[in-house]
């Protein structure tokens, strides 16, 4: 039996990691008792299974043999061959307390700090990683096979087998690669250099503890931060030794028994490919080690065919030195290249050849040359793209991986476990930075003023210093000072919020690109620096059956006709390379612009699509002009909104009137704040009316109260400080109290209450993302019937002018000659009518229930051409929907196929849809049934389709507004020079923020780190 080799590591691997446990578990358990937690389940379960099994507790007898007498010989040294047997033991288990200990002082947590700080085990455990040293590759020897061990012993290497001489058979032990458990130890290293760094912190945290100034809460508060941070470290420290303590006694729990005959080994055939396709690291190790196949040999298979038509008919050796990645195998007879068959897969490889890594290469007559001015097989290889990738990747693994000097070098080794600690350190920094920007830009806050140092992202920077120790050292420390670069500046922050922004706007167009269907919107407002700012929202619907209404850019277009607007939205799709074949449905404003029949937006994306794409007008906008243009039927209604603009402007413009309203307003529990009417906002009508009928008292009061104070004024003799302004507002408000308490304001207040009360509820359900089209046409229906009946009920009409009589008439108002005074109703001309007299003149009831009739039957009939527009949308579905199911007929399937692409056949979908006819009937709501529908969606691949398609349908731009109130907030007058690019990101982040919430941010600090090549490196997990 050959000789081993002598490579040896002075401390074994398993000896550090239960030193290091050893060492790690009463601080562990201190920081339990500052700061109680529960033991994570991993560390559980890591801990359970740390005890052998009992498969490995008890060996065979053949090895009792060799353990008995591998323990006899490793009593002295000896160049002895023998294999020791090895038995693992048990990992102490992590106790964590179950309950809080409570600090009593100060010098109790300065004795315990004191002792972890001063502890000099550290110190010989952090050296203890210097002590190591590697077997070389050269003791992987080709045509034998390997035994490698791995124990708490010295791992040796040897070229030959171990046999037992007796019963003819190998001791094999399969554990870990060397280079695995180097890269174990810097796993381990990487953690104790940053306890290292925490426990600088410590001492100082000794040195205030003797400090007079400094409250003892303020001190408990700062040693229980300390504790928090350190266990962040010392929980993944302890589970990652656990970890490798078992994986050890599962190592050599794990013996097998193989014939001495076996050729296990790694193979060098390049025709020779592993079951799964693939390399391991060690098999890559030892082929890059050894390098290509090429045998020289006196003569090669010749190719008959080939021999006969007097051409290259065999391989030739001296094609070696011309092609020094060339490779022979003799068993197929066909040459492949080194290089590529290792490494073929990576960037550069698209067009990569597979005859040269796995099908082999025989055209030998084609070898060096294939007729005038063409190459031959070879040179064009050898020269190719792939080849030239794949030599760049074998070079990058030799620099990484068969560098000997550098993985036998300690002191190298300690080197790249402090690198690879800062590099941890700085890609902590980095996702600190972009968690910063993402609490601003999902705020809407700014980010930079002047000075830069009062920006809220480096004052939010200092904030974080405080109570992050980390942090704090990277501004400070030397070591982490090399570049002179902190990553605050207004460049940076920019960058930040360009990746934020890139990730959101490309996660909206990866959901979009995977939909069967969207809708486009869009609508246009002034910004602050008078730029008509255009929203694009895409409606989609995901395989889940989940709607989702998605901003996806904002910029600015100098046009408002609608050839060049279709042409912005077409331009915005094309550039997210999102296809015009799904886009089913627009929905826009009531502009002529927009939705005109000829020139409007609507009407040029048909002719451009060159098919129909189903427009709906939007809801919202078209609730909100129906009460609009209907309180404007008659003067009565303009007199009225006129003076509730009246009575806010009287209050607002003075601070002694409006203090005197709002405290009447605050002495009352229901009363609310006067309110303008906004021509913007469509809740506007209804707060401002609402308001004023909830503090109809107080308002009176206040009126009151304006008038007393100036008579008070008057009777003290104190004309001589009454101005021209006491006056008028005396004035203002006897006038104004008389119209606020006269018959007709009060009954206009309290019936159009009502009624804007209902039409709030329909334009705050059109609102919402989620609403469908079959819903939004029930909305419109049910609104409609309510509005109708209380046409149509004069019992209704007349009740509420009784209940206004008795308001009014308690405040002493003559109804009778109120309506006589301003609505005198003249004779016609005896010219125009020569039986003026027999004309009919309406009573005070018949008159006001006329005039609540003409504003309702104005609703009325702008909704239901509304719900007209919208039921013919629908009518190709209308048999589909619940209540409805029991009408479909194989004709409706067929013009539903028409209409909906990619349908199998009218036959399958009418088939599916009489399968779901029971759920269908089982609900009143087409919500309803798509709950249900989500969970067997997949077992109906039309149906799905179909409900995908009306889900897509758009109702409302109210996300293309809310976006504009995002404009505003972010893009405010103190904001007005924001570059454009720049407000859309932060726009877009804010507005679909709930993209942000679950994000990774060390992927976004690794694609920072590779934009460009950075001054400060950081982890790279490529």
């Amino acid at each position: 039996m050959s000789k081993c080799t002598n490579n040896k590591r002075s401390i074994p691997h398993e000896r550090s990691v239960e030193n290091i446990h050893k060492y790690f578990k009463p601080l562990n358990d201190l920081s339990n008792q500052i700061i109680p937690t529960q033991l994570p389940s991993s560390s559980s379960e890591s801990s359970s299974s740390c005890k052998p099994s009992s498969s490995s507790s008890k060996p065979s007898s053949s090895s009792s043999k060799s353990s008995s007498s591998s323990k006899s010989s490793s009593s002295e040294p000896s160049s002895s061959s023998e294999i020791q047997q090895i038995y693992a033991n048990d990992a102490p288990a992590n106790n964590t307390s179950e309950f809080s200990q409570s600090v009593h002082n100060t010098s109790l947590l300065v004795d315990k700090i004191s002792h972890l700080s001063m502890n000099n085990e550290k110190i010989a455990l952090c050296n203890s990683f210097k002590h190591i040293s590697i077997a070389g590759a050269d003791s992987i020897i080709s045509d034998e096979p390997v035994v490698v061990v791995q124990s708490n012993v010295d791992i040796q290497s040897f070229d030959t087998s171990v046999s037992d001489r007796s019963n003819g058979i190998s001791l094999v032990v399969h554990g870990t690669s060397e280079n695995n458990e180097l890269n174990q130890r810097d796993i381990l290293s990487t953690h104790l250099l940053q306890i290292e760094f925490y426990l600088k912190s410590c001492q100082n945290l000794i040195k205030e503890s003797t400090r007079l100034d400094i409250p003892h809460k303020a001190f408990v508060e700062k040693t229980q931060a300390f504790v928090i941070e350190l266990k962040k470290i010392l929980d993944p420290l302890d589970a990652t030794c656990r970890e490798q303590i078992e994986n050890i006694n599962v190592q050599f729990s794990n013996v097998d028994f193989i014939s001495a005959k076996s050729t296990d080994k790694i193979s060098r055939d390049p025709a020779y490919w592993s079951a799964n396709g693939k390399f391991t690291e060690e098999e890559l190790r030892y082929l890059v080690h050894k390098g290509p196949m090429q045998p020289v040999l006196k003569d090669y298979p010749k190719n008959v065919t080939l021999a006969a038509q007097n051409a290259t008919c065999k391989f030739a050796s001296k094609w070696f030195n011309e092609y020094p990645m060339l490779e022979y195998s003799q068993t197929t007879d066909k040459v492949y290249c080194f290089a590529c068959r290792l490494f073929y897969k990576g960037p550069g490889s698209e067009k990569v050849d597979l005859a040269w890594i796995k099908i082999g290469v025989q055209s030998w007559a084609k070898m060096k040359g294939r007729g005038k001015d063409r190459k031959g097989k070879l040179d064009q290889h050898f020269t190719s793209s792939s080849h030239l990738a794949s030599m760049y990747r074998l070079s990058v693994f030799k620099n990484k991986y068969a560098n000997v000097e550098c993985l036998m070098d300690a002191n190298n080794r300690l080197a790249n476990q402090k690198e690879e600690s800062i590099l941890r350190i700085n890609t902590k920094i980095i996702e600190t930075f972009f968690d910063c920007t993402l609490f601003l830009a999902k705020q809407g806050l700014a980010f930079r003023r002047d000075p830069q140092e009062h920006g809220n992202f480096i004052q939010l920077i200092h904030l974080l210093r405080r109570y992050d120790p980390l942090l704090n050292s990277w501004f400070n420390e030397e070591k982490f000072k090399s570049h002179h670069i902190s990553y605050t500046s207004a460049r940076s922050q920019d960058e930040f919020i360009e990746h934020i922004g890139n990730y959101v706007i490309g996660s909206i167009v990866q959901q979009v690109q995977n939909a069967p269907f969207y809708s486009v919107m869009i609508d246009s407002t002034p910004d602050c620096s008078h730029r008509e700012i255009y929203s694009l929202v895409i409606r989609y619907v995901d395989n889940d059956l989940n709607v989702h209404e998605r901003v996806i850019c904002l910029k600015e277009l100098p046009s408002k006709t609608g050839q060049s607007i279709c042409d912005f939205i077409l331009h915005i799709l094309h550039n997210y390379h999102i296809s015009t074949d799904c886009l089913i449905g627009q929905c826009y404003d009531n502009a002529p612009n927009m939705s005109g029949c000829r020139r409007g937006v609507q009407n040029c994306m048909k002719i451009a699509l060159k098919r129909d794409i189903i427009h709906i007008p939007c809801g919202g906008h078209t609730a909100n002009l129906a009460v609009k243009h209907a309180c404007e039927c008659s003067t009565e209604y303009i007199r009225f909104f006129d003076l509730i603009e009246e009575i806010y402007v009287f209050f607002t413009s003075s601070i002694n009137r409006y203090h005197t309203l709002r405290t009447q307003i605050n002495s009352s529990t229901s009363a609310l704040t006067v309110k303008n009417l906004s021509i913007t906002r469509w809740s506007a009508n209804y707060e401002s009316i609402n308001a004023i009928c909830r503090s109809i008292p107080e308002i009176t009061n206040t009126f009151k109260i304006i008038i007393n104070n100036i008579d008070d004024k008057i009777v003290n003799n104190t004309d001589n400080k009454l101005t021209l302004d006491d006056k008028k507002t005396k004035q203002q408000s006897i006038n104004l109290e008389k119209k606020f308490l006269s018959f007709e304001f009060t009954l206009l207040l309290h019936f159009l209450n009502q009624v804007t009360q209902q039409t709030q509820s329909l334009t705050s359900h059109l609102q919402k993302k989620t609403l469908d089209l079959v819903t939004a046409s029930h909305l419109l229906l049910n609104t409609n019937k309510i509005l109708l009946e209380w046409r149509n009920d004069d019992l209704f009409l007349e009740k509420l002018i009784k209940e206004c009589d008795d308001q009014v008439l308690s405040n002493g108002v003559d109804i009778d000659s109120e309506l006589s005074r301003y609505h005198h109703q003249r004779l016609r001309s005896i010219k125009n009518d020569s039986n003026y007299k027999t004309g009919v003149r309406l009573d005070r009831v018949e008159y006001y229930k006329k005039l609540m009739i003409e504003i309702l039957d104005y609703i009325v009939i702008s909704l239901t051409d509304y719900h007209k527009v919208v039921e013919e949308k629908l009518q190709y579905f209308s048999t589909i929907l619940p209540g409805r199911i029991n009408y479909l007929t194989l004709a409706n399937a067929n013009k539903i196929t028409e209409i909906v692409p990619s349908i199998s056949s009218a036959e399958i979908l009418f088939s599916e849809l009489q399968l779901l006819k029971n759920d269908i009937d089982s609900v009143t709501e087409l919500p309803e049934f798509i709950n249900k529908f989500k969970l067997i969606a997949n077992g109906y691949p039309n149906a799905k389709r179909v409900y995908q398609f009306i889900l897509a349908l758009p109702i409302t731009v109210a996300t293309n507004e809310r976006s504009f109130s995002k404009l505003k907030l972010i893009k405010s007058r103190l904001r007005s020079n924001l570059m454009p690019d720049k407000a859309e990101w932060l726009i877009i982040a804010s507005t679909e923020r709930d993209l942000l919430e679950n994000i990774d941010l060390s992927k976004f600090a690794q694609e920072w780190s590779r934009l460009k090549n950075r001054r400060v490196k950081i982890v790279s997990n490529l």
